[in-house]
């Protein structure tokens, strides 16, 4: 059993409920051994790199104890076991008590003469999902399985875990400052332009909402990216992109400016906002979740010829209307506000509840 103890009993006649032996031939009359979740972690990855670079993963042992994951296995697929199975890590692969091992592309789990490459993969640019599952002797043994799912991004920019203040444990897989392979973490890559205030459920309506953003740099920013577009198979071009506020559904304008330390509104119903000492612009399509939802800024990624687009968060917040989160933005006339611009935006424990100050 996964976990003799759980109050779901139903789960003893489900597959979830079960996992194999850590040990082979299993622990008759014994306790099998296992490692608790959260012991070897998916620490960072870069998954976008040009020219003689490499992509690649790390892992961090969270624990006090080493760790053999030789006979482990990495994955961009889960759907099936060859699959799962497609890097196969070298038997007497140990990662030391609180240490880091970090998995290069060429080297390793896209370089079919490596040992244990069963099936060379890569890691999207595009965002997807890595999977670590445990295995010995070439097969799966389903005692220790975790994943990390990944947004699109930009090049030389890495994705990594940062504990959050929200909640004890709790933490985002989310873009960093600097890459940081075999070492702690850089912490969280805050962009130039912010959100600073969302008005989600105002009491007189939906017409009334806004988001407020904010250029926290010392320089203008132009809400335009340059972003490939493969027209017909090989043949690419460049573009010069609007980016969006997901959310809202709201394009910029083209070569819309944000000057430095300074606040634009983007309302639903821009009239009712005239009055906003900073510009407004709107209206848009989309409407805020009143029960919360992730508003995000949006920069282009590339296209590739016969698919879509795919778009880069520069920028997330992830409100909710219940606890900890401020509840009097519920439709009690208050909105949120982001207590620090220049922190960590992601986290409930920036925000708070208060009158409407758009564009100020």
């Amino acid at each position: 059993m996964v976990n003799p103890a759980s109050a779901d009993l139903n789960l003893w006649d489900e597959k979830a409920g079960w996992r194999s032996s850590l040990a082979a031939g299993g622990t008759p009359g014994g306790v099998d051994t296992v490692l608790a979740a959260g012991s070897i972690v998916m620490n960072e990855l870069l998954a976008h790199s040009h020219g003689t670079a490499s992509d690649w993963i790390e892992l961090y042992n969270t624990t006090g104890q080493n760790i053999n994951i030789g006979g482990w296995f990495l994955s961009d697929r889960n759907n099936d076991n060859t699959n799962i199975m497609k890097y196969e890590i070298p038997a007497g692969t140990v990662i030391n008590a609180g240490s880091y091992l970090v998995f290069v592309e060429s080297m390793t789990f896209g370089n079919p003469s490596a040992q244990g490459c069963n099936i060379p993969f890569g890691l999207s640019e595009a965002g997807e999902t890595v999977y670590l599952q445990s295995g010995e002797a070439g097969l799966l043994t389903g005692y220790y399985q975790t994943e990390e799912n990944f947004d699109a991004s930009e090049t030389g920019v890495t994705f990594g875990r940062y504990e959050k203040a929200e909640l004890s444990g709790g933490y985002d897989f989310t873009r960093m400052i600097s890459p940081t392979p075999g070492g702690a973490n850089s912490g969280p890559l805050i962009a130039d332009i912010v959100i600073t205030e969302i008005h989600y459920n105002p009491p007189s309506g939906g017409a009334y909402e806004f988001v407020e953003l904010y250029n926290r740099s010392d320089s203008p920013v132009v809400l335009m990216s340059e972003a490939s577009t493969e027209t017909s198979p090989g043949v690419f071009v460049t573009e010069t992109i609007p980016w969006r506020l997901k959310g809202t559904e709201f394009e910029f304008p083209a070569n819309m400016t944000i000057p430095a330390h300074t606040r634009i509104l983007v309302a639903r119903t821009p009239s009712l906002y005239s009055s906003s000492p900073c510009e407004v612009y709107g209206p848009y399509s989309g409407a805020l979740d009143n029960s919360g939802e992730e508003i995000e800024i949006q920069i282009p990624g590339d296209q590739e010829y016969g698919k879509s687009r795919y778009w880069i968060p520069i920028e997330k917040v992830d409100y909710d209307d219940v606890a900890p989160w401020p509840t009097s933005a519920d439709g009690g006339g208050h909105s949120l506000h982001r207590i620090n611009a220049n922190s960590y935006g992601r986290d409930c424990s920036n925000w708070n509840a208060a009158a409407l100050t758009p564009g100020s």
